[in-house]
């Protein structure tokens, strides 16, 4: 069981998860959810997180800090390294939760 209050704390997305806004505007909720939690448990452990379908065709134990890009340009968000303390993605962080909707 993970308490969300916990994980949220002192994070960009805390006034979003304890007011709920997280499950607005959505028929699918818990994808919002799912974003979240994952830039918020980097944020707090540092770390690799990849979705299932990923896969490296390089070995990947030397990058840091980076983020995968999907169809040329976009930031993907099934596949990226933070250390705990990245200046970087506490910006990502930070403008999501500002521009949330």
């Amino acid at each position: 069981y993970l308490n969300l209050s916990i994980l949220f704390n002192n994070t960009p997305f805390q006034d979003i998860i304890s007011s709920g806004r997280w499950r607005n505007g959505t028929s699918f909720p818990e994808v919002n959810l799912s974003d979240l939690t994952r830039l918020a448990l980097v944020s707090h452990t540092g770390g690799l997180y990849t979705d299932t379908d990923a896969v490296a065709i390089r070995n990947t134990d030397k990058l840091r800090n980076f983020v995968g890009i999907q169809d040329g340009s976009t930031l993907a968000n099934g596949l990226f390294h933070f250390d705990r303390t990245s200046p970087y993605l506490k910006a990502v962080m930070e403008n999501i939760a500002k521009s949330f909707q």
